[in-house]
């Protein structure tokens, strides 16, 4: 599996206006409570208890039943239903203090990994996804093929190492994750030290350049 890496596409800008945003149709979130997503649902998609969800494919249903201990605690599984599009149901996923979702694929009634935000390319071969890990400062974003094959994960900020310890942190974060009409995704990279700074990057393959974003007294690039 190659790795991904972020390239400038433009220059430092002082706005991110101009910037389109992921289209609806190609976007599914779990921003809406269960009930108002259960009531917007294809038929069939129901709960039967507090603890066990319903829902269809092409040929059957697949069950997803809350394990664990009592709500509230990290070490329990539970799902909430969340939408569909293009063929898929997304299914929410908190699974031992990770926050993440599940796709089924209407059509062959596979489960594949996800996020609790999910975002399709143009031509629906790829979909990108955000996950929360518990005490996490930022999300895991990830990049799969539409079969569920993972294709990248990274952070949803470029980190340094502190000179004053062993620890790390942000020196710009990545927000506003989105598919290029021409089918690559691309963020708005802001840095930390100065948020009018930002530029518009690119996921590819090979190499990771981005804007140099101050840390410390000197200007420095991310290797």
């Amino acid at each position: 599996m190659r790795s991904l890496a972020a390239a400038v596409l433009f220059g430092f800008t002082a706005s991110i206006s101009s910037v389109r945003p992921p289209s609806a149709p190609n976007t599914l979130t779990c921003e809406q409570p269960e009930a108002a997503n259960l009531r917007n649902a294809p038929p069939g998609v129901r709960r039967l208890s507090k603890h066990r969800l319903i829902v269809p494919w092409s040929k059957g249903v697949r069950t997803f039943r809350d394990s664990g201990t009592a709500e509230g605690y990290m070490d329990r599984v539970a799902y909430q239903y969340c939408g569909f599009g293009l063929g898929f149901h997304l299914i929410r996923k908190s699974d031992e203090g990770l926050f993440t979702g599940v796709l089924l694929d209407t059509k062959t009634g596979r489960v594949l990994p996800a996020g609790k935000t999910v975002i399709f390319a143009p031509d629906t071969s790829r979909y990108f996804a955000v996950q929360q890990p518990d005490g996490l400062d930022g999300e895991e974003w990830l990049l799969y093929s539409r079969g569920g094959t993972r294709l990248w994960k990274g952070l949803s900020g470029v980190e340094a190492k502190s000179p004053m310890g062993n620890w790390t942190y942000f020196i710009a974060t990545l927000q506003q994750p989105h598919w290029s009409t021409t089918g690559e995704l691309e963020a708005i990279l802001r840095c930390a030290d100065d948020t009018t700074k930002t530029a518009v990057v690119r996921l590819q393959r090979f190499g990771f350049l981005i804007p140099a974003c101050r840390n410390g007294p000197n200007e420095r690039s991310v290797p």
